[in-house]
């Protein structure tokens, strides 16, 4: 569980350096919604938090209009799943492909994560 928190906690500071390189160094020469929503997802599973479209468009800091293209891109793609809220079936929440969050897992391991907790050391199961 520790190893899960110090996946999320990197993961967060990364996107925030994101969007601090964002801010500072004017938005409109940046931008990879997609990148950042999938990380965002992959953060979001380890909280074990839903994550609404509306969230994962927000994490996209980009346009909602932009943000929810993307979203239908890749719920297409198969790359994310899209499920209702059992309690609201008027709210629907994004998740990874299994599939997917395992290669962002590994990529994470190998470029924000110290090697002690690199794949094959640790298992986040």
């Amino acid at each position: 569980m520790a190893e899960k928190a110090e996946y999320t906690r990197r993961i967060r500071s990364y996107l925030a350096s994101r969007q601090a390189r964002h801010t500072i160094l004017n938005g409109e020469w940046f931008g990879d919604p997609a990148w950042d929503m999938l990380l965002d997802l992959l953060a979001s599973s380890y909280e074990s938090r839903n994550v609404s479209i509306g969230s994962a468009c927000i994490a996209a800091a980009v346009p909602q209009t932009t943000a929810l293209r993307w979203v239908n891109r890749l719920v297409a793609a198969g790359a994310l799943l899209r499920h209702s809220d059992p309690r609201d079936g008027r709210r629907n929440y994004l998740m990874l492909d299994p599939a997917l969050a395992a290669r962002l897992e590994l990529w994470v391991s190998c470029y924000l994560m110290p090697p002690n907790l690199a794949p094959g050391r640790s298992s986040l199961g």
